[in-house]
């Protein structure tokens, strides 16, 4: 009876030590599912921190460009109201009066005259503005001569040259120049040169001087 008692927890502890040892392999099963389970779940946390990284860069991104996009819009409102800031300024004369001196043609008959920078009694053209203007002049002569000419801001040159009337001639002969200058305020500009007395104009031959601003300074 006794022994028979000894076999009985003998094999109750037999069966409680396999119990544990599958209970052991159990736990032992279950760490590796919960380090696994951790593994990914740290892969996620990586990847959405390198998710979180990359929208940060985007962003940045968004922002530079949006900078550099209100830069350029910025610069072309500046350049609208630059534009819109420069006057008009133009003038258009023909007509050559007879030679008026040793310096200067006036040029009579006025076409156009927008901003009354012209004056058809001098023949000066006084700018109202600091600007860049382009100026031309065209003129007439008869007979057998040799003609020197001139665009003049104040007392410097802007264009000049000489022209000759072919021997024999009958008809007028014409010729053109022109220039861009830099003009301040309040500086005159004129069309001058020698032997202007031999300015002659027809019906379609015109002496003309014309002027524009094109950029104001």
């Amino acid at each position: 009876m006794y022994k028979k008692s000894i076999t009985n927890v003998m094999d109750v502890m037999n069966g409680i030590k396999e119990k544990n040892v599958e209970i052991t392999d159990n736990l032992s099963g279950l760490r590796e599912k919960i380090e696994k389970v951790d593994l990914k779940v740290e892969n996620v946390t990586d990847t959405m921190k390198g998710i979180k990284e990359k929208n940060i860069e985007v962003a940045d991104n968004l922002s530079e460009l949006h900078g550099k996009i209100e830069k350029l819009e910025n610069i072309n409102d500046k350049e609208e109201i630059t534009a819109s800031e420069t006057p008009a300024v133009a003038f258009n004369a023909r007509e050559a009066v007879e030679y008026s001196g040793t310096d200067t043609v006036v040029f009579s008959t006025v076409i156009l005259n927008e901003g009354k920078a012209y004056n058809d009694k001098t023949g000066f053209f006084t700018a109202p503005i600091d600007g860049i203007y382009q100026f031309n002049a065209h003129l007439c002569f008869v007979r057998e001569i040799d003609v020197e000419y001139y665009l003049k801001v104040e007392s410097n040159s802007i264009a000049s040259g000489e022209y000759r009337v072919p021997q024999g001639t009958t008809d007028l002969k014409c010729t053109s120049f022109s220039a861009v200058a830099l003009v301040r305020k309040g500086e005159k500009v004129h069309v001058g040169g020698m032997s202007f007395k031999n300015l002659q104009q027809a019906s379609n031959d015109w002496n003309s001087f014309s002027g524009v601003l094109t950029h104001k300074v």
